[in-house]
């Protein structure tokens, strides 16, 4: 009897599965690691694959290990969010992002990227302004819009968020069945006292 109850304890152990042992990973960011962006940014976007929690953060550093302020740093659901009001010199740059996971993990890591704006060249026009400065009061939009997750990454996203749900069930089912399995062992010792 008491080798049905290891046997059934082993199947068990065996059935609760790896997902729900998984950690907080990063599945996608704006920009993207060594991505060469051609046009000011105005906002870091982190996307994972489980909810944060609020003492998740970041910090931007240029090529010279200097920190550059950022506006503000936003959690929501799964995203980690930074706005920039200044413009970045072209350049390298490493974004720090140090985050806590549904599951309560700590993590730290960071990723670079490089700035790579084109320069327009000064030219005098009739008017007495630069061309670049015509250019930039023509062309520019009143606000630039912050970047869209692109669709295929709101489909991730959506699929990343049933999963976490799907952890959650097979974390329940795993706790469920250790309970039913310490009832079963507890039962068999009884008996064999």
């Amino acid at each position: 009897m008491m080798k049905k109850a290891v046997v059934l304890i082993l199947l068990l152990l065996f059935l609760v599965p790896a997902t729900a042992l998984a950690h907080t990973e990063l599945k996608s960011s704006f920009p993207k690691q060594d991505e060469v962006i051609e046009q000011p940014l105005k906002e870091i976007m982190l996307t994972f694959n489980t909810d944060l929690e609020k003492l998740s953060t970041l910090s931007l550093f240029d090529e010279n290990e200097k920190k550059v302020n950022v506006d503000t740093i936003e959690v929501k659901a799964n995203v980690l969010s930074a706005a920039l009001s200044t413009t970045l010199a072209n350049g390298n740059y490493k974004i720090d992002w140090k985050i806590v996971g549904a599951d309560g993990h700590v993590i730290n890591q960071s990723f670079s990227f490089q700035m790579a704006v084109p320069i327009l060249p000064e030219t005098e026009t009739l008017t007495g302004k630069s061309f670049t400065e015509e250019i930039i009061v023509k062309e520019a939009p009143a606000q630039e819009p912050s970047p869209s997750i692109p669709q295929d990454d709101q489909i991730a996203l959506n699929i990343s968020n049933i999963g976490s749900s799907s952890s959650s069930l097979f974390i329940w089912i795993g706790v469920c069945s250790l309970i039913v399995i310490a009832i079963l062992a507890n039962r068999i010792w009884r008996k064999r006292t």
